[in-house]
């Protein structure tokens, strides 16, 4: 037949894959007889599927209201992870350590103490404590003071009790603030204008459903009272990360597929192909939404690219396809059935092996130790084979619906450009081939300046309401992350003893002289307070007793007051002690440091004692991100790395494929982690998928190219010859899918969320240097080493048979 795609230029009388018509006229020859019969069977039943795959979706559907969104850091870690272990144990023992801080201005420095604002916040603790799902609030309004009834009763009660503002005595409360050492460190900033409001809601497992509900009800409190107020904390960026998370996916899903479908419309000028696409990549959604909703799994910054992913896959495919259909666009017109199936033949198994790849990149995911990234892996891997079995299901039925002669175009897009490359890149192959390998060492050093590290508040952007916030908290107030710490002793009413207590104070002192640790608060304020109150009052009182009896029995009377707050500071048997640090919101390599700086002061100071100390809480969760990052990396490249070529050895049983698949689907990941390291872009738990994820995605096109390159071999072509005209039939629809990854992820970019932003604008770029690599260096790698190696010099002929069709 003609290649009409290439405006008959070449006058090529026989398709690439040995279909149709072959060299010497005989029919299929060297056709695979198992290609072509599921090729007939896909075309004689492509109504029954194509009606049978619409019903499927639209029953699935039921499922989708299953999929909530959820960016928590315990979504991260496996069950069985030893840090997460720690988590939940510390959450069992002390409750909640995801606290919203609300900073309230009372109008002017000093004036935190007027009886009106003092009235409010009472009524605000009040009301807030009322709630369910909190647990406490710990503030100016119902903050505990002890002190002393009389000369001999103790007493516990909060700073003051009433919300008339005429009863309240603002100087006794404020001399009761100050009084307790801890409050006003904690309570206030420095001008003691700003009142600091610390709400914990209750450990529960459905926090991730009670979190916004418990912000959205602190929030209108705070305005029902009237309140200017700044709110920061850990739930309250995890909840502003779902909120932006379940509005860039209806955004932003929606925006890819109007561009890349009026791409393929003003690329093509088909109506038809784009209805075709459209269909397609709405049935691939439907059965990743269906199943991902039967699992009754949760959208998060990560996983909530896997649409537009999916979309771009379903649009790379069909691309491909219609590519093929161009080139038969005679045989179609002539017998649209015997046409069809000449095109299903020609890229069916390609298309096959290059949806394999995909989902061996996304299956290499699944090996990482974080949960979240399993997630991911899985889904994405089931959709890619989902979307290849949708494509072949569905598009034969489609393309037989349209009418060749008058609705697509003789001339692929881009084959002008295609043929320009082709015409530059072959007689100057040695030095395009160099300069390559310049590129690939500018990108190598590039690699070794590459960040590991990620940063929560830093995916929200600069103008970002909870981040500035969280940056005027911070700075006006200081810090309010708690790291939390465990010191245990092994033993009943060991904290009570002395010398643990004094290790413990010098510890705090210590840990506050730190730049980045503030505010450290313990048992021990508790224990130097009752000791002051209980002996004569004085400042120098203010200290842990020498006498363990005595501590025991300050604690039995404190104990029994029913407004004591040890629940919060020691476990039940006095056992243990927790010890809470307030440190800045900073990225987990930092917070590193800061857990490291604290841990060798804990050791100095508890050296030769039986304490043991252990983080708990959020950071230490945080902080074990950063191994599970490289090591991820590491595993999920390296394991797609090794598959694929497998399967690439496999599909052509030649080492010289490993060769050429190897440059351009490696070199354009190495080239995007140097353009990262050079560019300051961490590598984050957003962007430690892009390796494995554009290596399954870039060798697509080059598994299309050898496959028809080694066609051409088999024809007594030599390997330059081969490379050319293998990159006339593949080099426009490797230019049109290229084209369209970029946009699709590009789109990203827009994103309310710099992960995912980034996600989106560095595999665009990956995308970029894969079409580089397949146009530019692959035939410069096969033109330049073939000639200086003689590599695929001696590729057996292919045989022709003589079958008869169905």
């Amino acid at each position: 037949m003609t290649n009409n795609g290439h405006n008959g230029s070449k006058a090529k009388e026989n398709n690439t894959r040995g279909g149709g018509n072959g060299d010497d006229g005989t029919k299929n020859g060297g056709r695979n007889n198992f290609v072509h019969k599921l090729a007939v069977f896909l075309i004689r039943y492509r109504a029954f599927l194509f009606y049978s795959f619409i019903i499927l979706a639209i029953a699935g559907s039921v499922f989708i209201k299953n999929i909530k969104i959820d960016n928590s850091i315990e979504l991260w870690f496996l069950e069985n992870d030893l840090t997460l272990k720690a988590y939940n144990e510390f959450k069992d023992i002390y409750g909640n350590d995801e606290v919203i801080i609300a900073m309230v201005d009372s109008g002017g420095d000093g004036k935190i103490f007027e009886p009106a604002f003092l009235s409010k916040l009472r009524s605000f603790s009040i009301e807030v404590e009322d709630n369910k799902d909190i647990r406490r609030v710990l503030g100016i309004g119902s903050a505990p003071y002890i002190g002393l009834r009389g000369e001999q009763d103790l007493i516990v009660e909060d700073l003051y009790e009433t919300t008339d503002e005429t009863k309240i005595n603002a100087a006794e409360v404020q001399k009761r603030f100050g009084e307790n050492k801890l409050w006003p460190k904690l309570l206030a900033d420095s001008k003691l204008r700003g009142a600091v409001l610390i709400i914990e809601p209750k450990a529960s497992k459905e926090m991730d459903v009670k979190r916004p509900e418990i912000i959205a009800f602190v929030k209108n409190a705070l305005a029902k009272h009237n309140f200017s107020y700044k709110l920061a904390g850990m739930g309250v960026m995890y909840d502003e990360l779902n909120r932006l998370s379940l509005q860039d996916s209806g955004i932003f899903t929606s925006l890819s597929y109007v561009i890349l479908l009026i791409t393929l419309y003003f690329l093509f000028r088909s109506r038809h192909l784009v209805a075709i696409t459209f269909v397609v990549m709405v049935l691939s959604g439907l059965a990743f939404l269906n199943v991902y909703g039967f699992f009754h799994q949760n959208f998060n910054m990560v996983t909530i690219v896997l649409p537009t992913l999916i979309m771009i896959l379903c649009i790379a495919d069909v691309n491909h396809i219609f590519n093929r259909y161009c080139l038969h666009l005679k045989d179609v017109a002539e017998d649209k059935e015997k046409g069809l199936v000449m095109v299903i033949e020609d890229i069916l198994a390609p298309s096959l092996f290059t949806s394999l790849t995909e989902c061996i990149g996304f299956v290499s995911i699944v090996l990482t130790p974080i949960a979240v990234l399993r997630t991911f892996g899985a889904f994405a891997a089931y959709s890619a084979m989902a979307e290849y079995v949708i494509v072949w299901a569905t598009v034969p039925y489609m393309l037989g619906l349209i009418k060749p002669t008058s609705t697509i175009k003789l001339e692929r897009p881009f084959e002008k450009l295609s043929a320009g490359i082709i015409n530059f890149v072959i007689p100057n192959r040695k030095a395009v081939f160099f300069i390559f390998i310049a590129v690939i060492a500018v990108s190598c050093y590039g690699v070794k300046f590459l960040d590991v590290d990620t940063y929560s508040m830093g995916f929200l952007l600069p103008s970002n309401p909870v981040r500035t916030d969280s940056d005027f908290i911070e700075k006006s107030y200081g810090n309010y992350l708690p790291l939390e710490v465990r010191l245990k002793t092994k033993h009943n009413d060991g904290i009570l003893d002395p010398g643990f207590l004094n290790r413990l104070v010098n510890s705090q002192k210590e840990i506050e002289s730190l730049p980045d640790a503030s505010k450290c608060a313990s048992i021990t304020d508790v224990i130097m307070r009752l000791n002051q109150v209980w002996t004569d009052g004085k400042e120098e009182s203010y200290r842990i007793s020498d006498n363990k009896l005595q501590i025991s029995q300050l604690m039995m009377i404190y104990e029994s007051d029913p407004d004591n707050d040890l629940v919060y500071m020691v476990d039940k048997k006095y056992s243990e002690a927790r010890l809470t640090i307030r440190i800045p919101m900073v990225s987990a390599a930092n917070m590193k440091k800061i857990e490291d700086r604290v841990s060798a002061i804990l050791a100095k100071n508890f050296a030769g004692s039986n304490a043991e100390i252990q983080f708990g809480g959020y950071v230490p969760l945080y902080v074990r991100l950063l191994e599970y990052i490289t090591w991820s990396q590491a595993v999920s490249f390296g394991t797609a790395l090794v598959y694929i070529f497998i399967v690439i050895g496999l599909l052509f049983m030649r080492f010289s494929a490993l060769l050429w698949g190897l440059g351009p689907n490696v070199i354009p990941v190495i080239m995007t982690l140097g353009f990262m390291g050079i560019f300051d872009i961490r590598l984050d738990i957003a962007t430690v998928t892009i390796a494995s994820i554009t290596l399954g995605i870039a060798v697509d096109d080059t598994i299309h190219e050898l496959f028809h390159y080694y066609i051409y071999l088999g024809r007594g072509m030599k390997p330059i010859e081969a490379i050319k005209e293998c990159l006339s039939d593949e080099g426009p629809a490797v230019i049109v899918t290229s084209l369209i990854l970029c946009l699709g992820f590009s789109v990203l970019g827009l994103a309310s969320i710099k992960s995912v932003m980034y996600f989106g604008l560095l595999i665009a770029l990956t995308m970029i240097f894969a079409f580089l690599g397949e146009l530019f260096l692959l035939p410069s790698m096969i033109g330049y080493l073939s000639d200086t190696f003689r590599i695929d010099r001696k590729i057996p002929k292919i045989e022709i048979t003589v079958e008869q069709d169905e």
